[in-house]
C-alpha cells in the first residue's frame, strides 16, 4: 500500500515540475544608463557700426536734348556729350572713371494750348556715371560739366573706395556686442560664459550713409559753385556667435 502511494506521488511530481520549468523567467536585466545631456550653449547675434569719411564721389550727369528731326537730335546730343567729356577730363577726371550708364531715344508728342497735337519730337538722353576720386573737387567738376553743356544731373553720392579697414572695425564691434549680450544672459541664468564653439558672419559688410545729397536737373549759369558735401559714411556688420555655458 505504501508502495502504491509513493508511485502515485512520483507521477504527480513528474507532471508538475516540467510546467514550472516552462513558466520560469530569467531575471530582468538592469535598464541601460540614460545618455548624458549635451553641453549647454547660448547663441547670440551682435552688430557693430563705425563711421568714416568718404574718399570718392559718383556723379550721374549728361545731356537731354530733343529735335523734330531724329538725326539732328542725335547729332546735337553727341556733340554736346563730347564737350562734356572733354570738360570732365580737363577738370581732372580720368577717362577710365567715365562710363555711360544710361542712353535712350524716344518720341514725344507735345500738345498745344488748344489741345491739338504738335510736331513729333525725338528726345535723346545720354547719362554718364563719373567717379571723382578727390572729394574736394566735386563741385568744380560738376560746374565744368554743366558749363560745357550738361543739362541733366540725376544723382550725386559719396562712397569709400576700400571699406575693408572700416569693415574690420565694424566686425570687432559686432563681436564685442555679441559677447556682452551672451555674458548678460548667462549671468541672469546663474551661469558662466565658456568658450566660443560656433561663429558666422551674420550679414556681411553694409556701407551706407546718412542721406545722399542729390542734384536733380541742375540747369545753371556757368562757373557756379554747387554746394555738395560728403558728410560721413557708416559701415555696419553683424556676427552670430555660439558660446558654451558652464
Amino acid at each position: 500500500m505504501n508502495m502504491n502511494r509513493t508511485l502515485a506521488l512520483m507521477a504527480v511530481l513528474a507532471l508538475f515540475v516540467p510546467a514550472l520549468a516552462q513558466t520560469a523567467q530569467p531575471p530582468t536585466p538592469p535598464a541601460p544608463p540614460m545618455p548624458a545631456p549635451q553641453g549647454r550653449t547660448i547663441s547670440v547675434t551682435g552688430s557693430g557700426t563705425v563711421y568714416g569719411q568718404p574718399d570718392q564721389a559718383v556723379v550721374e550727369l549728361g545731356v537731354n536734348l530733343s529735335d523734330a528731326d531724329l538725326a539732328r537730335a542725335l547729332e546735337n546730343a553727341n556733340a554736346a556729350m563730347a564737350e562734356v567729356m572733354s570738360a570732365l577730363e580737363a577738370a581732372g577726371v580720368e577717362r577710365d572713371d567715365i562710363r555711360t550708364s544710361y542712353f535712350n531715344i524716344w518720341q514725344e508728342q507735345p500738345y498745344g494750348p488748344d489741345g491739338m497735337p504738335g510736331a513729333t519730337l525725338y528726345r535723346v538722353n545720354n547719362i554718364l556715371s563719373v567717379t571723382i576720386r578727390d572729394t574736394e573737387t566735386v563741385s568744380s567738376v560738376m560746374s565744368a560739366a554743366i558749363e560745357a553743356g550738361a543739362n541733366a544731373v540725376n544723382n550725386v553720392y559719396y562712397t569709400i573706395a576700400d571699406p575693408e579697414a572700416l569693415a574690420g572695425a565694424a566686425r570687432e564691434a559686432a563681436f564685442a556686442n555679441a559677447r556682452a549680450k551672451a555674458e548678460q544672459l548667462a549671468s541672469l541664468a546663474g551661469l558662466e560664459l565658456g568658450e566660443v564653439i560656433g561663429l558666422s558672419d551674420g550679414s556681411g559688410v553694409v556701407p551706407f550713409g546718412p542721406g545722399r545729397p542729390e542734384a536733380a536737373a541742375m540747369m545753371s549759369e556757368a562757373a557756379m559753385g554747387i554746394p555738395v558735401t560728403g558728410g560721413q559714411l557708416a559701415v555696419s556688420a553683424s556676427v552670430s556667435v555660439q558660446f558654451a555655458l558652464r
